[in-house]
């Protein structure tokens, strides 16, 4: 017996006692980790890199595109992707208008084969040929020149018109200018071509209204007399005419 609990019993002590409760302790369950198969990563791996292939093809319009792997013997090395496009012929607008334009260019040209007085022959034809320039011929006895003075009378001295009249002096008729030129008192002289046989000149004009070289009417002044003017007339010689008279503001040609 042991001494301890020999001496404890003779003076009478007594016994005591202790429970120990424990818990159990609970086993950690490990996880397996997956080790991924050589096939399955293979497998994966191609998918993702054709899945970008496609959504790059799809963004740049290069139509459908059928990725081919070639598979590898080892996982190791780097699988190879080539990419064969399949080109497809789309119908746009840009296509409708070209085809248009081909149509049209096949009426055009079949139509100036077809017709020489086609708008286009006409046209072209118009490019290389001069224009034909009408000459008027009209000789001083076809006009009828108007003064239009409010009847202011005229003195005719040897084919000469001389009058006293202040305000806007007109073309006997429609002219070109030929010529303006200014004598040494600032007046100006303004010689106006009625055609290519009949012209006429105005002396004395404070101010001239149009240029040389352009279009005047009988209704339009062609410049301003202060104290008066001077006017007469020239055949296709350029000779002063002289056989008329002025009745009621109009010329009257003796022939």
């Amino acid at each position: 017996m042991n001494e301890k609990l020999q001496y404890a019993s003779m003076l009478e002590m007594p016994n005591s006692s202790s429970t120990i409760t424990y818990k159990p302790i609970k086993k950690k369950r490990t996880k397996k980790v997956k080790v991924a198969e050589p096939d399955s990563v293979k497998q994966e791996l191609v998918d993702k890199v054709n899945a970008q292939v496609e959504e790059q093809a799809l963004e740049e319009g290069q139509g459908e595109t059928l990725p081919i792997i070639r598979e590898e013997s080892s996982l190791e090395q780097t699988p190879s992707v080539s990419i064969r496009e399949k080109k497809k012929f789309k119908f746009s607008l840009v296509t409708l208008q070209s085809l248009i334009i081909v149509a049209l260019i096949a009426v055009i040209a079949v139509t100036n084969l077809v017709n020489e007085n086609s708008g286009i022959n006409v046209f072209v034809r118009g490019l290389f040929q001069s224009e034909k320039v009408v000459v008027d011929q009209r000789e001083f006895s076809e006009f009828s020149p108007v003064f239009n003075l409010n009847g202011t009378e005229f003195v005719v001295e040897e084919g000469v018109a001389s009058v006293s009249y202040t305000g806007s002096v007109y073309a006997p008729c429609d002219a070109v200018v030929e010529s303006v030129t200014q004598d040494e008192n600032g007046l100006y002289s303004i010689v106006l071509s009625h055609s290519q046989n009949f012209a006429s000149k105005i002396d004395g004009l404070k101010f001239v209204y149009s240029n040389v070289g352009e279009q005047v009417y009988s209704n339009i002044p062609v410049g301003y007399a202060e104290v008066g003017f001077s006017t007469c007339f020239f055949d296709s010689s350029r000779a002063l005419i002289t056989g008329y008279e002025i009745i009621d503001n109009a010329v009257v040609w003796a022939v």
